[in-house]
Order: structure tokens, then sequence, then C-alpha cells
């Protein structure tokens, strides 16, 4: 509902990926990350998910996080460096 309201566009793109551990939990830091993402995002903004699997591992990308997360991220360089 916060997406629509404010004209946040939410993308899913990538292909399916197996991750092991508790469904309900993943399900919940996904949700998570997500709701964070259209919170932050500017009104009008876009927000993309994409899920990739890279051989044994799986690599998740959200962007769209709006100014006040990458301000954190500028604030905290070796988090910076461990998500690139």
């Amino acid at each position: 509902p916060l997406a629509g309201a404010r004209g946040v566009t939410v993308a899913v793109e990538g292909g399916p990926a197996e991750i092991l551990g508790v469904r309900s939990l993943i399900q919940r830091a996904l949700i998570n990350l997500a709701d964070n993402a259209v919170k932050f995002s500017p009104d009008g903004g876009r927000v993309t998910l994409d899920v990739r699997a890279e051989g044994a591992a799986v690599r998740l990308r959200l962007d769209g996080l709006g100014s006040l997360v990458r301000d954190l991220a500028a604030q905290a360089p070796e988090a910076g460096r461990a998500a690139a």
C-alpha cells in the first residue's frame, strides 16, 4: 500500500534461486528489505529487487534505497565495501 500511495514502482528481476534456511525468516528478511527500500525512496521512485544464483551462492541486489540510506552508507565506509 505504501508504494502505491507514494507512486513508488517495485520490480522483481532475476530468476529462481535456492536458499537454504528457515523459510519464514528468509521471507521476513526480504520483506523488511523491500519495505525499507520503499520507505526511504523518494515519491515516484523505483525499487528493484534482483535475485541471481551464482554457482553455490545467491546474490541479492536491492536498488532504489533513497538518499538517506546512501548517506548512512557513506558514513560507514567499511559497510559500503562489504555491500559492493
